[in-house]
């Protein structure tokens, strides 16, 4: 399936075809393995978003599973935790 993932800093995206069986921490580190994102330091982590339903796809479920469809847009979403003071 083709799917197109957006940049969580600017509107940059990029194209993809992965399986059904594709997790989403496959997904990101194929991103960062291609240098669309960077490898997540410190207390920051990316997770994905389906952009049409809002629903996140957890690093071990599959895209499939997920109910992500041919041409969907996957949003690269990066937190930050800790204490902010």
């Amino acid at each position: 399936m083709h799917v197109i993932f957006t940049h969580p800093r600017d509107t940059s995206t990029y194209d993809a075809d992965i399986t059904p069986e594709c997790t989403g921490q496959e997904a990101l580190n194929g991103l960062i393995e291609t240098k669309f994102i960077e490898p997540s330091a410190g207390t920051s982590a990316y997770s994905l978003k389906a952009a049409s339903t809002g629903k996140a796809i957890p690093p071990s479920q599959g895209f499939g599973e997920a109910g992500i469809k041919d041409g969907d847009a996957i949003a690269v979403l990066l937190s930050e935790s800790g204490a902010r003071g």
